[in-house]
């Protein structure tokens, strides 16, 4: 079995049965991380980014209303002016 060094802190990557190359560490760094530096390091970058970006996404307008579609588990309405989706959780 290759070892495989974390990029982010330099440690072996531990395996997990059969499986070696630890997580991708993507978008913090390229290559692979350990376990250790993927929780404490790259999910709470990844969560910080998807948080910024939808700050900067353009606002709903309000006029959201009109059902488009629904399943059994989630309601989908989309705006009809702005064009963003509300999802609700079926009751």
């Amino acid at each position: 079995m290759k070892e495989t060094k974390c990029c982010i802190c330099g440690e072996l990557i531990k395996p997990k049965g059969t499986w070696c190359l630890g997580n991708n560490a993507a978008p913090l760094k390229e290559g692979r991380c350990c376990d250790e530096c993927d929780s404490t390091k790259v999910i709470p970058f990844r969560i910080k980014k998807i948080i910024e970006s939808k700050k900067k996404q353009k606002r709903c307008c309000g006029d959201c209303g009109k059902m488009n579609s629904v399943s059994k588990t989630l309601t989908v309405w989309r705006c009809s002016s702005c064009q963003c989706l509300n999802i609700k959780e079926a009751k």
